[in-house]
């Protein structure tokens, strides 16, 4: 699975989320479909797009940042009874589908200066 594709399935549980009938008293509310508060579907959207957009620009390492904090809010929201039980597995699931998609590749050490380093680094063995 692409990283695109990972996006689009976690993009659809949170467009729910975000839509006025998810939480807003809509006509999702009025049907019994499950509610999530209007503000919190909106964060959760607003997270999701700024790992997109750090994909789109090719930071893998921001989008990892970004997409692991998305997960911690997701989890914090269960937690806390604010994700419906509807809900949750799927956007678990597509949450860590996406992070598993994402390959960052922390820069190459610099190399060090081994000239000070050792058994004579300035200090008397008698100090």
């Amino acid at each position: 699975m692409s990283v695109r594709s990972a996006i689009g399935l976690l993009a659809a549980p949170l467009a729910c989320l975000a839509v006025a009938g998810c939480g807003g008293g809509g006509a999702a509310a009025s049907s019994g479909a499950p509610a999530i508060p209007h503000a919190l579907g909106l964060q959760l959207v607003g997270r999701t797009s700024a790992v997109q957009a750090s994909l789109s620009s090719g930071d893998q390492c921001a989008a990892l940042r970004q997409a692991t904090t998305l997960q911690r809010a997701e989890q914090d929201a269960i937690a806390a009874g604010r994700i419906p039980a509807a809900l949750q597995q799927p956007l678990v699931d597509s949450t860590q589908s996406l992070i598993d998609q994402i390959h960052c590749k922390p820069p190459a050490p610099k190399p060090h200066d081994h000239e000070h380093h050792g058994k004579d680094n300035g200090k008397g063995e008698g100090d």
